[in-house]
């Protein structure tokens, strides 16, 4: 019988929302408000944000989890805490299917969701964008949650061994943002999962994403420009960038990269290239006119397709 009939979805993502990013989270909910074909609710990790933020989300329909005492000295660890933060509000109400989205990405096609619940139908495990096991969407269902694999995979993190052995087995899957614990539990368990392809620079399958601060974690980097010593030290400084004040961050941020901004892009394995220095204006371009900005990415864009990862 499909997962799909009688379904309840819980989309859980973790929010980092200032008064400057409100218009892009904004745009965010429309969509998934638009293009989502079953019910659902919205969990959202509120991660230091202003309490004028926080309501402005819950006027929005989004179940707000507290994640006061969250601190880690990663910013993509604290990420995965805070979706499994979501993840457990989210289980107190009982859903049948789960996904995944981040505060800046978002459907662009109706249906979406019924096509991914299709594909565990179909046998898989749980469908996540590739080649990383990437939770920028990843879609699973009971017999998946069951499992109760935790979205910060401590067994990995703790382990140096095991991590480092992991990660050699399976390129480019990632051990802090869940990705290579939810592969690993797959791969022990003989499951398959499904990967939800790049269909350009910034869509993968039916989702949009505009490729934050976590970029890294499903594209390569072309030479780097910044120099090495400062590509050192910023693993120590942006848990404190993210304790300032938006403006504050935004400032220093700018200022701090103009020197570099020139050649620092990204180039996506499942193809095109993204200019990291013009984030910031892809963002302006979303929320100046979001009609046009979608339709131009889909304009660009392979058709949706799925892959078998395992």
């Amino acid at each position: 019988m499909s997962e799909e009939r009688g379904a309840r979805l819980a989309i859980m993502v973790a929010y980092y929302v200032d008064e400057a990013l409100w218009p892009m989270v904004s745009i965010h909910l429309d969509r998934i408000a638009r293009h989502t074909t079953m019910p659902f609710t919205i969990y959202g990790a509120a991660i230091r944000m202003q309490p004028a933020m926080r309501r402005r989300l819950e006027e929005r329909g989004v179940v707000v989890a507290p994640t006061e005492g969250l601190k880690t000295a990663s910013v993509r660890a604290e990420h995965a805490h805070a979706l499994e933060v979501a993840r457990r509000r989210a289980l107190e109400d009982g859903p049948t299917l789960f996904v995944t989205l981040h505060q800046d990405s978002f459907p662009i096609v109706d249906g979406w969701d019924s096509r991914l619940s299709a594909q565990l139908d179909a046998g898989a495990a749980f469908a996540a964008i590739v080649p990383y096991s990437y939770n920028a969407c990843k879609f699973w269902g009971r017999a998946w949650q069951d499992r109760a694999v935790p979205f910060y995979a401590d067994e990995l993190n703790n382990d140096a061994a095991a991590r480092e052995a992991f990660v050699a087995a399976h390129p480019g899957l990632d051990p802090v943002d869940n990705g290579a614990g939810w592969v690993k539990a797959a791969t022990d368990a003989g499951l398959r999962w499904e990967g939800i392809t790049a269909r350009g620079a910034l869509i993968w399958g039916d989702v949009l994403h505009l490729v934050s601060a976590t970029t890294a974690t499903h594209s390569t980097s072309a030479p780097a420009v910044i120099p090495a010593p400062l590509r050192g030290i910023r693993r120590f400084i942006n848990p404190l960038m993210l304790r300032l004040p938006g403006p504050w961050r935004e400032w220093i941020r700018s200022t701090l990269r103009a020197p570099f901004r020139e050649r620092q892009r990204v180039v996506h394995r499942g193809g095109g290239s993204f200019d990291v220095s013009t984030k910031r204006e892809a963002i302006d371009r979303l929320i100046a006119d979001p009609e046009g900005f979608v339709a131009g990415c889909l304009s660009e864009a392979a058709p949706a397709t799925t892959q078998g990862a395992t």
